[in-house]
């Protein structure tokens, strides 16, 4: 059975854009409902139903959540027919705590001149991540009035390093310079 550490880390692990995250949350929320409602445990607890209707019940749950991470985390549960792992007494727990790991995790928000490929996001989040010493996603715009460079955002930390700020840097010293020497 997969411990509640090494299921949250398997998903939390994969979180780089802030759209997982609020995907994440959505389907957390989503699960946390349906525990609540006794939806699961309502199926999963009757005798009557044979091991297959019970994983077919969990599979169509799998396939409504909205983060594939946690689709994918579930689904490998499913998959080692480990069905115990839904009922309420397992799976509250571990689902809370997932979530209370997700909100402490910090959207830094970036404004670039150009797409990114994923692969460079996962590793700005990699870096951003050691730098804060704390998990980090990012929330990704592109502005191509910047012309190149980023505009970094988290908390109250802004930081300009764009083409088009120090154009206006240039543009405004060499203004001062003019209207000095006129």
């Amino acid at each position: 059975m997969t411990t509640p550490v090494s299921f949250m880390s398997s998903i939390l692990s994969k979180m780089f854009v802030a759209h997982q995250l609020d995907l994440l949350h959505l389907s957390i929320i989503n699960l946390l409902d349906m525990i609540k409602d006794g939806e699961i445990d309502l199926v999963l607890e009757q005798n009557k139903k044979t091991a297959v209707q019970k994983s077919l019940f969990i599979q169509k749950i799998i396939e409504s959540l909205d983060s594939p991470e946690l689709r994918d985390a579930l689904q490998a549960e499913l998959d080692a027919k480990n069905i115990d792992f839904f009922l309420e007494k397992h799976l509250r727990d571990i689902l809370v705590a997932l979530q209370k790991e997700a909100e402490r995790i910090i959207p830094v928000h970036l404004t670039v001149a150009v797409e990114f490929k994923m692969r460079d996001l996962q590793d700005m989040v990699s870096l951003l991540s050691k730098s804060l010493g704390h998990q980090t996603v990012l929330d990704v715009h592109v502005d191509r009035s910047l012309i190149g460079g980023t505009v970094i955002q988290f908390g109250n930390y802004i930081s300009d390093y764009s083409i088009k700020s120090r154009l206006e840097q240039f543009r405004s010293r060499w203004e001062e310079a003019v209207v000095e020497k006129a």
